[in-house]
């Protein structure tokens, strides 16, 4: 990743009524290098240590948004948009939480049969498949940093 662009990766800590804001992981030099060594990382913290895991990560420049929410060695929710292809939602593990009306409310895009369909009308939440055709990764994550640091006010 570019040090030209705007990267923001997070992960915190979460337990009951109570966000221990920005808490960085420690994760190995080595052994991390995709979504799912992180995921497997939180999945075993969150087991042993916390209620929560949320790992957040976006890059400006390609758009490329990660997140996952990890309860008690459980993953509760993942998206992955663009991680290997341009604006494509590879990834959508789990219910909708509240952050994301903010992020993707009125956003358009298109399904895997090239319907175009607008995000939050109907229930209608990004999905595997789904290509957005104006993918905005930092206000993905602001929303979803947003939410979970005013999550226990």
């Amino acid at each position: 990743m570019s040090s030209e662009s705007t990267i923001l990766q997070l992960a915190e800590s979460i337990r009951p009524s109570r966000l221990l804001a920005h808490e960085q992981f420690e994760f190995p030099a080595e052994g991390i290098q995709t979504v799912a060594d992180v995921e497997a990382k939180l999945m075993s913290d969150s087991g042993r240590e916390h209620d929560s895991r949320i790992w957040v990560c976006a890059h400006s420049v390609t758009d490329c948004f990660f997140y996952l929410h990890v309860r008690k060695g459980l993953t509760v929710r993942a998206m992955v948009l663009a991680e290997t292809e341009d604006a494509l939602w590879e990834r959508v593990e789990g219910a909708p939480e509240p952050w994301e009306k903010s992020a993707f409310e009125n956003e358009t895009g298109f399904d895997s049969d090239d319907v175009e369909i607008v995000f939050g009308q109907h229930g209608r939440w990004p999905m595997p498949g789904d290509i957005a055709t104006a993918a905005d990764a930092m206000k993905y994550a602001n929303a979803a940093l947003d939410y979970w640091t005013n999550f226990s006010s």
